[in-house]
């Protein structure tokens, strides 16, 4: 088992055909390594769709009958993370309903359309971060950044700057400065972890702290106010309301890029790097296009958070990093990649709302806020704890490395 997948043969290689023929289940095509004139000796019959390999492999046949006996054939590689399945949502839904019933018990206003308006308002920065974090995170190497919450700080604070000073007067001004800032910082972000080879949490920590001095130097204290089509979205009396749209057309977005090759590439990637890369797959610039989508998201979340606290503050932002990180592990996200959604993302959120409204209604006064901060950390910790125990590391015979794609 050792060298399954690295045996060739005395003849030369063969040269790639690409062609237009899509890898659906039942293809079988020319297994390879890095170079695509690399195939020798060995092939693979698809076990599902995978037309990310569309363009990067040759295909030279296909099963016409019998793929019940192909279906149970063992697979010999298996990623270190189930990525084809939705069952790690499992625990996220049981906590969002255990919660949400205990909450209706505290307070059923919950449910109330101003209750509803409240929650969309509160959660759609938390909401979009955690979108931003899903992407960076599901690239592997353990890539989370921490960054996020100063971040968004930077843009709030600055653009609330520039806004006093006469600039960003539109609605169009303030979207094209936030996403320019979003996209500028993620592909520098990006291009440090691809090129000169740093470890992506020490380049996250690196803004951390960057950020955060930045935005006390730029606004020193809370001040400032948004300007007055921003403001009326923070208020949260309706359900229907300018915050919901942004956050229906940011989740179409996401669901849009689930269903594209770059996800799926994404998803190999991180569940293993170096399958991803004897697959054909760029790595570099997966990595680079994920930043860059988590700085777009990134900035809608700045642009909501300036709505619901309707000034500028350097501080507030800095908290949404623990709040990101612990919606990205509640939602049933992997912290080592190939595994996030949207929908983990948005019960991730719902979930630490719905924490923080019950601990609420228990009224600890002046300790609320220390009460908060210990549950939210409290309950990343067992997220964790859960999730090791859930989805434990493969065997060593599973680990067994294959230049064969992983729909193969």
């Amino acid at each position: 088992m050792s060298t399954l997948g690295r045996g060739g043969s005395d003849f030369d290689n063969i040269q790639a055909e690409f062609s237009n023929i899509p890898f659906d289940r039942g293809i079988v095509g020319m297994a390879r390594a890095q170079d695509p004139d690399s195939a020798n000796s060995q092939f693979f019959i698809m076990f599902q769709d995978g037309h990310f390999l569309n363009g990067n492999y040759t295909v030279f046949g296909k099963v016409l009958s019998g793929m019940d006996i192909v279906d149970k054939i063992k697979k010999t590689y298996r990623s270190s993370v189930d990525t084809s399945s939705n069952k790690y949502l499992m625990v996220p839904i049981f906590i969002f309903f255990s919660l949400l019933i205990f909450a209706l018990i505290r307070s059923p206003i919950i449910i109330s359309q101003s209750g509803i308006g409240s929650a969309i308002m509160l959660t759609a920065p938390l909401i979009l971060t955690t979108y931003a974090l899903t992407f960076i995170a599901m690239a592997g190497r353990g890539g989370v950044d921490l960054s996020i919450g100063p971040f968004m700080g930077f843009i709030n604070v600055s653009s609330i700057q520039l806004y006093a000073a006469g600039y960003l007067q539109t609605p169009v001004g303030w979207f094209i400065y936030a996403f320019a800032m979003g996209l500028i910082w993620q592909f520098f972000y990006a291009i440090i972890v691809c090129f000169v080879r740093v470890s992506p949490i020490i380049v996250s920590l690196a803004g951390y702290l960057a950020f955060a001095g930045i935005n006390i130097v730029i606004l020193p204290r809370p001040g400032g106010i948004a300007p007055d089509w921003l403001i009326p979205w923070g208020e949260g009396f309706t359900i229907f309301n300018e915050i919901f749209l942004l956050m229906i057309l940011a989740t179409i977005l996401f669901y849009i890029i689930t269903h594209t090759a770059f996800w799926g590439h994404l998803k190999l990637m991180g569940a293993d790097e170096r399958a991803a890369f004897t697959s054909g797959v760029k790595i570099n610039l997966v990595r680079i296009v994920a930043h860059l989508i988590a700085g777009l998201f990134a900035a809608l979340s700045a642009i909501c958070f300036t709505a619901l606290v309707g000034s500028g503050d350097p501080l507030q932002g800095t908290k949404y990093t623990l709040l990101g990180i612990t919606a990205l592990v509640l939602g049933g996200a992997s912290l080592a990649g190939g595994r996030g959604g949207a929908f983990g993302a948005i019960l991730g959120a719902l979930n630490l709302y719905l924490i923080n409204y019950i601990l609420v209604t228990f009224k600890f006064e002046r300790l609320q806020s220390f009460v908060s901060d210990l549950s939210y950390g409290a309950v990343l910790v067992i997220a964790l704890l859960v999730s090791c125990l859930l989805y434990t590391s493969p065997s060593p015979r599973d680990r067994t490395r294959s230049r064969m794609p992983s729909s193969a």
